[in-house]
């Protein structure tokens, strides 16, 4: 083949075949790494797209590691790679391809084929591990997630013999062992539990799981294996001390609650949330767990407790007043009236509140001392309140918009000031104020056209 200009050979990749790529990275893989990796990834893309030859794909994958490695010379991995343009989620992408098209392999009965390259690929992202994680969120590479799904296919596929699958726990063993391997993680150690469990291997499968444990390796996943294995095995007590130590993962505290709720345990419910608090999960999600089990044993002043903290909690729990409405004795309610008042400085939760409870004293004197949102507040709560409080309410948003008025030095500010007094005009009783409002605008603003032709606008 003639040697060709590096312009050209970029203009013929999108169809050149295999064997034209493969000869253009021996060409340049010496003298140019960027353009040599960025070959190689055309050539994996190829195998990717048609998926004809798995152990092809990953032996080009290893070509790409080893060309790197030998470019790399100490200096910022990061940053070497990114000048040479090796691009990790193409990788990604093309092994999850293949995986795809193997699991339609083993499906259609073929499954000699899919441990081998899909081993040798698992090997090379755990020795190469750090390149496949984010630098910001260090997450585990999609790639070796589809390599472990496409594994667990395999093993559980009717139709492979035993004998094989009982050869692919010390594979995978010596693989994740090997002193190359730089990471040993979760995801693997959780992969190995449901290998061993599909295997009938519980007792090994807790021996790994306790192990891992013993060194910080968790997940939820893991915990919801290893809580599972204790109970088929009768060992209750063992599985409440691996939940009681992993109360951090929400999955864990859900999935043992709803186990105790189906069983009509709930005081252990309570004790476990309370142990969870402990833990250092205390926030009012925590808190609303509470609640059923509260109810279903008919401890009415804890939840009259429990509603009332939580009704301050967050913006959006307003609805435990009406369920303290509910639950409080009429002749009891003024004070709980007073706790709820003393228990929260927020001015729009307050507002909120005595609008709920038609104390328009309070209301009208929340609103009035307000020092925002004036004009929404009286368009929202003026309705509804007696009309003694209308004119002062109006009084104030007049004199809000009239504040604004001689701040404004724009059409947009004219246009937004004469859209509100035309909105404070549909009030009950604001027809008049707002017409006074619009003539002294008129006045003492004749000399900006573009304000007067607003307020024009104005019926």
């Amino acid at each position: 083949m003639s040697e060709k200009p590096r312009g050209v050979i970029e203009q013929l990749l999108p169809n050149a075949g295999v064997d034209e790529l493969r000869d253009f990275v021996q060409r340049y893989a010496a003298s140019d790494a960027a353009f040599s990796v960025k070959l190689s990834q055309w050539l994996m893309s190829k195998y990717a797209r048609h998926a004809n030859d798995a152990a092809t794909y990953v032996a080009q994958v290893e070509q790409l590691f080893c060309l790197t490695e030998e470019k790399y010379h100490g200096y910022n991995r990061s940053r070497y790679y990114e000048d040479i343009g090796l691009d990790w989620d193409a990788i990604d992408t093309g092994m999850e391809k293949l995986v795809h098209t193997l699991s339609e392999k083993l499906a259609a009965g073929v499954h000699a084929v899919v441990v081998p390259p899909v081993l040798r690929f698992y090997q090379l992202l755990g020795e190469h591990e750090e390149d496949f994680m984010s630098e910001d969120e260090g997450d585990i590479s999609a790639a070796r997630e589809a390599c472990e799904d496409l594994l667990t296919q395999w093993v559980q596929h009717p139709e492979v013999p035993q004998e094989e699958k009982k050869a692919l726990y010390p594979r995978l063993h010596e693989i994740c062992h090997s002193k190359n391997m730089k990471i040993f993680d979760i995801l693997t150690a959780s992969f190995f539990a449901d290998y061993l469990v599909h295997m009938q291997s519980p007792e090994e499968a807790l021996e790994r799981l306790n192990r891992e444990a013993a060194m910080g390796h968790q997940s939820a996943d893991m915990v919801h294996k290893h809580v599972a294995l204790l109970r088929q095995s009768g060992r209750e007590r063992e599985a409440q001390d691996i939940i009681r130590t992993h109360l951090c993962f929400q999955s864990v505290l859900d999935a043992e609650l709803e186990r105790l709720y189906s069983r009509g345990e709930d005081y252990a419910a309570l004790n476990l949330i309370d142990l969870a608090k402990m833990q250092g999960k205390a926030d009012s999600f925590m808190e609303e767990r509470r609640i059923r089990f509260l109810q279903r044993v008919g401890d009415t002043t804890a939840l009259i407790n429990l509603y009332r903290s939580l009704l301050t909690a967050r913006w959006n729990t307003f609805h435990y007043y009406y369920k303290l409405k509910e639950l409080v004795p009429q002749k009891e309610w003024p004070a709980q009236y007073e706790l709820i008042k003393n228990q929260s400085e927020d001015e729009d939760f307050l507002i909120r509140l005595y609008a709920a409870e038609k104390d328009y004293p309070a209301l009208f004197q929340a609103i009035m001392d307000e020092g925002y949102n004036i004009q929404q507040l009286v368009k929202s709560h003026l309705p509804n309140m007696p009309e003694e409080y209308h004119e002062p309410l109006l009084q104030r948003a007049i004199y809000e918009l009239a504040s604004e008025a001689s701040r404004a030095s724009n059409r947009k500010e004219y246009t937004q000031i004469a859209s509100r007094i035309r909105e404070l005009a549909k009030l009950p009783g604001a027809r008049v104020l707002t017409e006074a409002l619009v003539a002294r605008l008129r006045s003492e603003y004749r000399k900006r056209p573009a304000f007067i032709e607003e307020l024009n606008k104005l019926p």
